[in-house]
């Protein structure tokens, strides 16, 4: 069978890096009981890597199997690890453009925590689109913020500064997505357009399997994030990782001056031993997972982590539920059901009328924080980091 096409630069030379079947179709929504969580729609992940422009995409994504309803939740604003980053990029955006007395729209707000604090700390206003927002959740307080549960309009979109964070890579056709923002911006607009999204080249660097879902068509790299918006009529800026590496952002403006982009770089964005060698990975350390908690025996193991990292880790090492305990702070999951495997999800002060002898984390960025945690309730068990 050839190579599919890239989707973004539609270079043939793109190369397999994973095939996983039955994966959970969307790894943040949360259900009411065991049974149907096990039932939750599955999906498959075909990844292919392009090596002209640094894309990762998942082929055999299905967007009828996606649909993004108030159940959806990957929000992580209730660790103060990541509230700390947060407040560093606003102070950040804010001094960086001027954002005071502002217009502000952010696409895929979620819950609207960021764009209620961009308000706050700079007098902004706020405009919040995401189809999937729960209305009987009240936006964050403080800050003149709307938040409506739609797509944003196909024009008319005014705006000083536009926001998308964590929404691009479940986009099936980023590039029909970024021009329908340009379209919606309109002549004359001169917002800045402020993206983030998971960093390919960091997930591939150290082997981050758990970050591969269906859910995600697309993975970035510097250079096909920055031709990306290129081809869609802006002008990149700036971009940089944040959050140890993880996130990749990028800023940008409206391209006024009507000149074509400027075609795909050759160059091997991802050589192919990276590519090899993460396709690799995802046996070697299923494999080495699977033997520890047989070894371990898993119920003494509790994984700290129910967002798409803790769902893969479990779908992929534990897939018939054996691991009893899971644990998030986002107390909006609290009490729902992991998809496919369908432990229910603890609040980290349940953990005493069970104590595991070891708490497996999802996410290194956290582990100081969770290690804090333990200690605050009495939970002695060792640490180790998936």
């Amino acid at each position: 069978m050839a190579p599919a096409a890239c989707l973004l630069c539609e270079s043939p030379r793109t190369t397999p890096v994973v095939r996983l079947e039955r994966v959970p179709a969307l790894t943040n929504t949360f259900w009411p009981s065991a049974q149907a969580a096990r039932e939750a729609p599955r999906g498959t992940v075909a990844l292919v890597a392009c090596h002209d422009c640094g894309l990762l995409a998942n082929v055999a994504f299905r967007g009828d199997l996606a649909s993004y309803d108030p159940g959806y939740d990957n929000s992580i604003h209730f660790s103060a690890v990541f509230q700390a980053y947060v407040d560093e990029l606003v102070t950040r955006l804010i001094g960086r453009h001027d954002l005071r007395d502002k217009r502000v729209v952010e696409i895929g707000c979620g819950s609207g925590d960021f764009l209620a604090a961009l308000c706050r700390a700079g007098g902004n206003h706020g405009v919040g689109f995401d189809p999937s927002h729960d209305v009987r959740r009240r936006p964050p307080v403080g800050g003149d913020v709307v938040i409506r549960a739609e797509p944003f309009p196909a024009q008319g979109l005014v705006a000083d500064l536009v926001v998308a964070r964590h929404v691009l890579e479940h986009v099936a056709d980023p590039g029909r997505f970024l021009r329908s923002i340009r379209a919606a911006l309109g002549e004359g607009s001169e917002a800045v357009l402020y993206f983030e999204v998971p960093n390919a080249a960091a997930m591939l660097e150290h082997e981050a399997i758990w970050e591969v879902i269906h859910e995600h068509c697309t993975y970035f790299t510097r250079a096909s994030l920055d031709l990306a918006f290129r081809r869609a009529g802006f002008l990149p800026e700036r971009t940089g990782t944040a959050l140890d590496g993880q996130y990749l952002w990028i800023e940008a403006r409206v391209n006024g001056r009507g000149t074509d982009p400027p075609a795909p770089a050759r160059c091997e964005v991802l050589p192919a031993e990276a590519v090899a060698a993460f396709g690799r990975a995802f046996e070697h350390r299923r494999r080495r997972w699977r033997r520890r908690l047989a070894h371990r025996g898993h119920e003494h193991v509790a994984v700290w982590g129910a967002g798409a990292k803790g769902v893969m880790f479990l779908n992929l090492v534990d897939p018939d539920g054996r691991i009893p305990t899971v644990v998030d702070v986002n107390p909006h999951k609290q009490g729902r059901h992991v998809p496919a495997t369908g432990q229910v999800i603890m609040a980290p002060g349940d953990l005493g009328a069970r104590p595991p002898a070891e708490v497996i984390v999802m996410n290194p960025v956290f582990e100081d924080e969770i290690r804090a945690t333990l200690v605050s309730h009495g939970i002695d068990a060792e640490i180790s980091v998936a």
